[in-house]
């Protein structure tokens, strides 16, 4: 139990709410000209002040400050770029405030008592919700349409160009297939199996990584592979178990094809890079943006959400995106604060929650290839969510093993 001013209980029912919030909540419209909010925006207040009834207790980690000089230094780009007119930049320093706020938050609740009573009942809403989904029982996906901002991708779920049956990707609640298997390569994190735990506890990760697969994201099959890479070198002690992981996670592939074809994952391994048109078209927009960065290198052009959306551009790449805003000073400033976590605790290597956060870094570094996780509404907070529990008090003492 938690030293602290605040009753454990409702430091515990709160961080429920907030990663429930997360993952099961849609965003909420207040105007055209305003940003969509989240549940966890309007939670936000109780939390911040639960952390100042509690300011005493709190450890202020490198990863803190580092934060912290990347909030002023994206506010100097801001005014630097004359975008101090624009609301929407102003919502970077906002989405980064609630990312430090809610690994804080977490810092100060008993890690190992809400992983026992909060992610697997959230985690089991999560599977039945895409599982409505990916067979469109009770017409659920006119829910995802309508309420999770679906849209087209609902409208072609399961349909080539021309409209004709063809692979799915599930959505799930995030609406698009890339962020859903990031949810649940966050959940195969938690549930990585370790040597000495009830071989029961595996299904929870093979639903979590069956899950991924259903997704048909390449750039996180990809990370997958990498994160075993690196747990067989890591845990290389114990060879002979993490093999056997290795050829479930294969059978779970496998088994994967029963339910729904695998022909787009299994691209990955069969057709050249330049067949792929998704890549291709992110190399449009990634030589774009390069040209830009050429423009200004050190501080970049400011979060200036605006040239996005006037253009209708993705840059479907955190590096791309985080040079091109705020320069290669930004950039630098952006990868220590990710991976400040995973530096600590591969010093720390008997922490609890150590390999947890080294793994998800290294989901979240691939996927940051082809995508955009730090700057998603739900993958940024899952990211604190794992930042906070691995800077945990109560887990100083603890034995990852």
């Amino acid at each position: 139990m938690m030293n602290g001013l605040v009753s454990n209980k409702l430091k515990l029912i709160l961080a429920g709410f907030i990663m429930a919030s997360v993952l099961l909540l849609p965003e909420i419209k207040l105007s055209s000209s305003f940003p969509t909010i989240q549940f966890i925006d309007i939670i936000l207040p109780f939390v911040i002040l639960i952390l100042f009834i509690e300011r005493k207790f709190i450890e202020i980690s490198k990863f803190y400050f580092i934060a912290i000089a990347f909030f002023f230094y994206i506010l100097f780009t801001i005014f630097l770029n004359n975008r101090q007119e624009s609301i929407r930049d102003f919502f970077e320093l906002y989405k980064l405030l609630k990312w430090i706020i809610v690994a804080l938050y977490f810092s100060r609740i008993d890690a190992v008592l809400f992983s026992k009573q909060y992610i697997k009942p959230i985690f089991l809403i999560i599977v039945i919700a895409n599982m409505l989904h990916y067979f469109n029982i009770f017409n659920f996906n006119y829910i995802v349409e309508h309420y999770y901002a679906g849209g087209v991708h609902i409208k072609t779920f399961g349909l080539n160009s021309l409209g004709q049956p063809t692979y799915k990707r599930m959505l799930g609640l995030s609406a698009n297939p890339n962020i859903n298997s990031m949810v649940f390569s966050f959940f195969s994190v938690l549930f990585f199996p370790k040597k000495n735990k009830d071989w029961k506890e595996i299904l929870w990760f093979i639903i979590a990584v069956l899950m991924l697969f259903l997704c048909q994201s390449r750039t996180n099959l990809l990370a997958l592979a990498m994160m075993f890479l690196f747990t067989v070198f890591y845990k290389r002690s114990e060879l002979k178990y993490m093999i056997r992981i290795v050829f479930i996670v294969v059978g779970v592939y496998l088994g994967s094809m029963l339910i729904a074809s695998s022909s787009y994952l299994n691209s990955l391994f069969v057709e050249k890079i330049n067949n792929h048109t998704s890549i291709m078209g992110r190399m449009e927009v990634w030589s774009h943006l390069l040209e830009m960065i050429k423009e200004k290198p050190f501080f970049g052009h400011g979060p200036n959400k605006d040239y996005f959306y006037d253009n209708n551009l993705y840059s479907e790449n955190e590096y791309v995106l985080q040079t091109w805003r705020y320069g290669f000073i930004g950039l630098a400033i952006f990868l220590s604060l990710i991976f400040t976590p995973m530096i600590s605790a591969f010093k720390n290597a008997t922490k609890k929650y150590s390999l947890e956060i080294i793994q998800l870094t290294i989901f979240y570094m691939i996927n940051s290839l082809t995508n955009n996780p730090f700057t998603d509404r739900i993958t940024v907070v899952l990211f604190a969510i794992m930042v906070g529990i691995y800077f945990n008090n109560s887990n100083k003492e603890s034995s990852h093993e």
